[in-house]
Parts: structure tokens; C-alpha cells; sequence
């Protein structure tokens, strides 16, 4: 075997070992179960515009580098964007657990990496790892949670109200008053349910109001008690 042979060898031990570690389900195992897990993880690579997950995945997919776009499509194909997901961010569970999702889709924003846990793998670790079907129920619940959030965004009759309930949730969530929003502006019109163009000119008129503060991608609530008054 050659050094080049090995390096490699120990290089994806690393990568895998690395994905295992930044998964939040995954925080209560010690190191030793946490490399019997990167022994089960297979590396995936993708470029800006492919797309990682559709309705035929049956694998968990954990986001080890750059960001995706996870969505749905209506009944008449118009996409509603659910979340971005970052790296340690991780999707695929319901299908493992039988439940079907035909209308979603991840895309990737950027170029990154994933590991991938097929579904039989990840059935077993459940089974041997009990802490792990604790987490998972957990972070599904915050996913669950996460949903409710947006629906109630899009439940506002007003582009402004939305805004407002999206960014007051942030400064909430964060408790501090900058910020920096967790996606671009153009997935943010898609998750709030109205246009980049729109949601440019609310921007523009809440800080024009002196309640927000926004530079590029990075937003300061100046008067959170007014801004919340807006709701």
C-alpha cells in the first residue's frame, strides 16, 4: 500500500469522523461510537445546482460543507421554500422511518459536501444506539416547530407583518440585536411568500422608518419595541 494509498484512507476517515461529530444527533456518543459511525458514512461531493435530495432518496444526508435549499412544490409546481440548510444540518430521517415526502427536494446553493448514512445503516443505529432516536425525536420537533413558525409567517395579510414576525423571531431566537440573516434575499422572498423586489422595498422602508439597520445580509434592530408594534 502507498503513502499516497494511505493518506487518502486516513483523509476520508477524517472527513466521515468530522461529519459524525457536527450532526447534533450524533452529541451524546463518545469517540469510540462515533467512529463506528464513520465507518457507515459514504462521502458525496456536489456542485451549485445539483440536486442532493428528490422524492427517490432513501439515504440521510448530513451537510458537511456549503448550503442547501430544501422546498416543496403546490399542486401547480410553484416552489415554497421550507428551510437552508448549513453544515451539521441533516435531512432525510422521515423517509428512513416509512413516511413518504413526493413533493421535496433539496438543491445546492453552493458547492459543498455531504455524508450519506443508507437507510438499512442508519435503521441499525438506532437500534444500538437508543440516545440517538432521543435526539432525532428532538430535532424533529424544532423542525416541526420551525414549520409552524412559517405558517404563521405566511398567515399575515401584510409583506411587512411577515418581515417583521421573520426578523423579530431571529432577534428573539439570537437575543442580540445584529445579526446576520441565515439565507440569501432571494430565498428569504420564496420562504416568506412574496417577491425579491417586494421584500427589498420592506427592507427599505423599515429602515427608512429607523427601526432596522441592514448592510447587505447583516441586519441591527434599532427600536425592537417599535419594530414589534408593527405586528
Amino acid at each position: 500500500m502507498t503513502q499516497e494509498t494511505i493518506f487518502h484512507i486516513h483523509e476520508k476517515a477524517h472527513q466521515n469522523h468530522t461529519c459524525a461529530e457536527i450532526v447534533p444527533i450524533f452529541s451524546n456518543l463518545d469517540q469510540t461510537q462515533l467512529l463506528k459511525i464513520s465507518e457507515l458514512i459514504h462521502h458525496q461531493s456536489f456542485q451549485k445546482g445539483n440536486m442532493v435530495i428528490d422524492p427517490e432518496t432513501q439515504e440521510l444526508i448530513i451537510l458537511n460543507q456549503g448550503h442547501l435549499k430544501l422546498y416543496q412544490l403546490s399542486n401547480t409546481g410553484k416552489e415554497q421554500l421550507l428551510r437552508v440548510l448549513g453544515p451539521g444540518d441533516f435531512e432525510g430521517e422521515k423517509i428512513l422511518f416509512g413516511a413518504r415526502t413526493p413533493d421535496a427536494y433539496a438543491e445546492a446553493l453552493t458547492d459543498g459536501t455531504a455524508c450519506v448514512i443508507y437507510k438499512q445503516d442508519f435503521q441499525a443505529l438506532l437500534l444500538k444506539y437508543p440516545a440517538i432516536s432521543l435526539k432525532l425525536l428532538q430535532e424533529s420537533a424544532e423542525k416541526l416547530a420551525a414549520l409552524e413558525r412559517q405558517t404563521s409567517y405566511l398567515s399575515a395579510d401584510s409583506i411587512e407583518q411577515r418581515l417583521v414576525s421573520y426578523l423579530m423571531d431571529l432577534y428573539e431566537t439570537q437575543q442580540q440585536a445584529q445579526f446576520v440573516l441565515p439565507m440569501k434575499l432571494k430565498e428569504l422572498a420564496t420562504y416568506i411568500g412574496t417577491t425579491p423586489e417586494t421584500l427589498s422595498r420592506t427592507f427599505k422602508a423599515l429602515s427608512q422608518a429607523n427601526l432596522i439597520q441592514k448592510d447587505r445580509r447583516k441586519i441591527t434592530i434599532l427600536a425592537p419595541d417599535q419594530l414589534a408594534a408593527q405586528l
